[in-house]
């Protein structure tokens, strides 16, 4: 059954919060950044809880099935936008080449060298500790976990957590990260940038979106390399994370770890809601697809080009699903997301549509619907695991994010052969 108010409810929240200003707060020498995606994904958690309490948890649940459903796909027109802006800036791109590629070294080594020694040596963690630092535990990270150990054990806890806390605040604590080192003024915007490409859309645009406002004169070439560094990530990040910091992490933790659990066993994250599957209806999708083309319009210069734009994004997010299933989902909708995107940006053709679309409204409105979705989303099952998580695991999350984002910067800096 289609349920028009929780749709009503996240269209508003989304609208709301676009036309509400980036929070800049100065801290000392820097200054921290919280942005418009932030107050939507907030908001529609608030939304989400009030909807629940009236509804029930048991429709709740479900309303959050479907909203889930969605969120994947609501992610594709920022992904085809993030393309197209890589292929119209691809001599930008060639140019920090090196610096791209390596990157991968630091996110994967940051999070390693950081991570790891706080969680064993500090917080005396058990084997959680395995599936907590190997990666920034983004879904191709769960996946590999559930294979390798299953999510009921302590590295299943470990990189749920992980998940959970990313999931939750990863966009705010990204945000933060990119502002603070950015107002630090000693490091180079693309090697910044670069560093932002994490394998997950929505960080790596709180991420870019921090760095635009503090710098606006570069934020298209900041997109470009973040959109770049986000597609390297996504593709060779999961065998970087399967083939060598899996292995590396879990031969450290034997040699070097402790034999305490900080979740006992029995007591692991919950991995089920005990509802059955609920899947999206026609009318979902439908809400979904106009939330994508009106959002970006609310705070835009022009909002009949921008309604264009946004047309057209969304039209090649459908053709990119399109290709996924005729080809029986040999690679995810999010890869022909960013094919496409690509080439639109790079023909000669079509590449000047790319200026006029980040001209035509801020790009990270097409964020504020995926955020909103997300927070919907959210049910009783994630508040559950949450409250497992546990305030040591929190720390280590922060450890993670801190060690993925700094590791990349500083060999992107090294690299650019900066400072």
């Amino acid at each position: 059954m289609f349920l028009a108010k929780p749709w009503i409810m996240a269209a508003g929240a989304a609208a709301l919060t676009s036309l509400l200003p980036a929070l800049e707060l100065p801290l000392g020498p820097t200054t921290m950044v919280v942005l418009p995606i932030t107050y939507a994904f907030v908001l529609s958690l608030l939304l989400n809880i009030a909807f629940r309490r009236s509804v029930g948890h048991g429709e709740g649940d479900r309303m959050g099935q479907r909203f889930s459903a969605t969120l994947p796909f609501a992610m594709l027109p920022f992904i085809v936008l993030l393309g197209a802006v890589v292929g119209h800036n691809w001599r930008a791109v060639l140019a920090a080449g090196p610096a791209l590629i390596l990157q991968e070294i630091g996110h994967f080594g940051g999070t390693v060298l950081l991570s790891f020694p706080i969680a064993v040596w500090l917080l005396r963690l058990g084997r959680e500790t395995v599936g907590a630092t190997f990666s920034i535990a983004r879904e191709s990270s769960v996946a590999i976990i559930a294979e390798r150990y299953g999510l009921r054990s302590p590295e299943g806890t470990g990189v749920l957590a992980i998940y959970i806390i990313g999931t939750l605040a990863g966009t705010l604590i990204f945000s933060v990260i990119a502002s603070l080192a950015a107002g630090l003024g000693f490091f180079d915007h693309r090697a910044l940038a670069v560093s932002c490409g994490i394998g997950s859309a929505s960080m790596t645009a709180a991420c870019a979106g921090a760095l635009g406002v503090a710098d606006p004169a570069n934020s298209e070439q900041i997109l470009a390399l973040a959109g770049a560094s986000n597609l390297l990530s996504t593709i060779g990040g999961f065998y970087v994370a399967l083939f060598v910091t899996l292995p590396l992490v879990d031969w450290l933790y034997r040699k070097f770890g402790s034999a305490q659990l900080v979740i006992q066993e029995g007591e692991a994250i919950p991995q089920t809601s005990g509802c059955p599957p609920v899947v999206a209806t026609k009318l979902d999708w439908l809400a979904m697809s106009l939330a994508s083309i009106l959002i970006p319009a609310v705070a835009a210069k022009d909002i009949l080009l921008a309604l264009l734009v946004a047309t057209v994004i969304l039209a090649l997010s459908w053709v990119s699903v399109l290709i996924n299933r005729l080809l029986h989902a040999k690679l995810p909708a999010i890869a022909w997301a960013s094919v496409l995107g690509l080439a639109f940006g790079a023909n000669p053709a079509t590449g000047s549509l790319v200026t006029t679309a980040t001209g035509a409204f801020d790009a990270l409105s097409l964020v504020m619907v995926p955020l909103t979705i997300a927070g919907f989303a959210l049910g009783g099952q994630e508040a559950r695991a949450a409250r497992q998580v546990g305030w040591k695991l929190a720390i280590v999350s922060l450890a993670v994010f801190l060690g993925t984002f700094g590791g990349a910067a500083l060999i992107a800096q090294a690299t650019l052969g900066l400072h």
